[in-house]
């Protein structure tokens, strides 16, 4: 109610555009602090944001800008460390984030992949809360989803891969399985039988069920 009375209030379109960033800074923390913890929570959050985008459809090209921007497995890509960079910066580039006061004190893999969770469980809530409503106007749908698991197979495995493809399943694997049947069915067999072997001889923690 807050934030649809401060958008009917915004008297330009910068001030709209302004609030519309703020509040997708807002959510953006909410996959850290709430979601990561409690994946569920991400219906509630992705219905919000379905219901803004209708009424504002650049909220939603905000928040996925921030989305990916925050976590680049809602794209879904890796980042490869590249020549002649550090380890750390290689982790930055990765999206790891310094923990205290010290900023060369990254954060550990077990925490830096929850985290990247929490950001997915969002963009995959939203993809299937969006289409138990009928898809729509809401700037996303089922078939970005089948892309990302087409981008996501076709991707040469690493370690955070299976802590990935368990959230976007748990999350939107109902509805893709409502919509692509067959289809849907044969990626999960390619899954068991193809790329979870290829997985490299350890994961993290929080990648394991």
């Amino acid at each position: 109610a807050k934030v649809t009375t401060a958008l009917q209030e915004a008297s330009t379109a910068a001030a709209i555009e302004a609030l519309l960033y703020d509040v997708a800074g807002y959510v953006l923390e909410q996959t850290d602090c709430q979601i990561s913890k409690h994946q569920d929570s991400a219906y509630g959050y992705g219905s919000f944001c379905l219901v803004l985008s209708v009424a504002h459809p650049a909220f939603m090209d905000t928040l996925l800008g921030c989305l990916n921007k925050e976590c680049v497995y809602t794209v879904p890509r890796y980042v490869s460390k590249l020549v002649g960079q550090s380890d750390q910066d290689a982790l930055r580039a990765q999206g790891y984030r310094p923990t205290g006061d010290d900023p060369n004190q990254l954060e550990s893999e077990d925490e830096y992949t929850v985290r990247m969770q929490g950001a997915l469980a969002l963009y995959a809530a939203m993809l299937q809360t969006n289409a138990e409503r009928g898809g729509g106007r809401a700037g996303v749908d089922m078939a970005q989803a089948w892309r990302w698991l087409a981008r996501m197979g076709n991707l040469k495995p690493r370690r955070i891969t299976a802590a990935m493809l368990f959230t976007f399943l748990e999350l939107a694997g109902f509805r893709l399985n409502q919509v692509f049947g067959r289809q849907f069915a044969k990626y999960v067999r390619f899954v068991r039988a193809d790329l979870l072997g290829r997985l490299p001889p350890t994961t993290p923690h929080a990648a394991r069920g």
